[in-house]
């Protein structure tokens, strides 16, 4: 299980891309990422079972947590390739800190609130 732990970063970026996407009422880039990252996940769990039976490798849950960890990456790949492609996208690293601020203080509040 250790190895699907690197799939959390992924997803969560994976998922503020296209929580950014659906946000502007666009569903091209969530939609074809989810198709991107099966087709991925499809492919790279046949070619890693053709590698591990031709090694003699007993195949093992396992095969599917590296999949995963495949196809999640793909999924990113696709999302940055599509958010870096916009014309209108300007992203400053400048900016980052002041929306975080923002963010934060709403979000603490938000999370104090559930304890």
């Amino acid at each position: 299980m250790k190895y699907a732990s690197f799939t959390i970063p992924l997803a969560t970026f994976h998922a503020c891309i296209t929580g950014y996407y659906l946000g502007f009422k666009k569903t091209f880039v969530p939609a074809w990422s989810g198709v991107v990252e099966q087709i991925a996940k499809v492919i790279s769990l046949f070619i890693l079972w053709l590698v591990w039976v031709e090694k003699g490798i007993s195949i093992t849950p396992v095969i599917a947590v590296y999949s995963m960890v495949i196809s999640e990456l793909c999924g990113v790949i696709f999302c940055l390739i599509a958010i870096f492609g916009e014309r209108f996208f300007a992203f400053k690293i400048s900016e980052i800190f002041s929306v975080m601020k923002k963010m934060f203080s709403v979000s603490y509040v938000l999370t104090l609130n559930k304890i």
